[in-house]
């Protein structure tokens, strides 16, 4: 682990560690990195929706969707 990283324990379902790994795997990464980058994710999202922006889901033949994180 190099100087600038700390460990971190989280207390997860069985079912969400096997969806991580999973998700993990078919994106080609190790859980940790899959954990970093999802924890980026949220903290950037949150950042941008505490400054005022929305986030908007817009998938293939269905309306925009608000994406609205607790």
């Amino acid at each position: 682990m190099s100087d600038n990283q700390e460990r971190l324990t989280v207390r997860l379902t069985k079912e969400a560690i096997d969806e991580v790994k999973a998700k993990a795997a078919a994106k080609g990464m190790t859980v940790n990195e899959f954990v970093r980058r999802a924890l980026g994710t949220e903290l950037y999202l949150l950042d941008q929706i505490d400054a005022g922006a929305s986030v908007v889901l817009e998938r293939p033949n269905k309306p925009p969707t608000e994406l609205v994180l607790r």
